[in-house]
């Protein structure tokens, strides 16, 4: 799968980076940017009227994907293996929520899997603050940059798919 993350533009938008990049696989050219998303949120129609740094806030993935016309469902957790590779083989990325211990939680885009000859599962992972990784799945899903678990899986719509029929 040809997927392509953008880095977040602020600290606290993985959330908008995410939605924009999956805005961008999917409905490109038309995607949505981060701060169009981020100001959706805000309920604001101009960034010119807030301080810069009043814009650097924290959002929910789902309502960034559904802004985005993305949002398919969410899952509590991450999903089978198999219902992952059947998404991946349809070309269309997950969305993670990882939960840290003590903070807010992190969007990562799970856009890909692997199996290497020993039978271990790999997850080929995206994220805005971090970029492009072939991660170990227990890794991904209990152990995400040392303390991160995977809490919530969000599915995309199949909106290419839709078009090219």
């Amino acid at each position: 799968m040809d997927f392509e993350i953008q880095e977040q533009a602020m600290t606290k938008w993985c959330w908008a980076a995410v939605a924009a990049s999956i805005s961008s696989y999917v409905h490109e050219p038309s995607a949505s940017t981060q701060l169009e998303i981020v100001l959706a949120d805000l309920g604001l129609q101009d960034e010119n009227f807030v301080e810069q740094e009043a814009l650097n806030v924290s959002g929910n993935l789902r309502d960034a994907l559904s802004f985005v016309q993305c949002y398919r469902k969410e899952q509590i957790g991450p999903p089978l293996f198999g219902e992952g590779y059947r998404e991946w083989e349809d070309s269309l990325p997950l969305v993670a929520r990882i939960g840290w211990p003590d903070t807010e939680g992190h969007g990562i885009v799970i856009f890909g899997c692997w199996v290497n000859e020993l039978g271990e599962e790999f997850y080929e992972v995206a994220d805005p603050t971090l970029g492009y990784d072939l991660i170990r799945r227990s890794e991904v899903e209990n152990e995400y940059c040392k303390t991160g678990s995977w809490t919530h899986t969000y599915f995309i719509t199949d909106y290419k798919a839709n078009w090219s029929e």
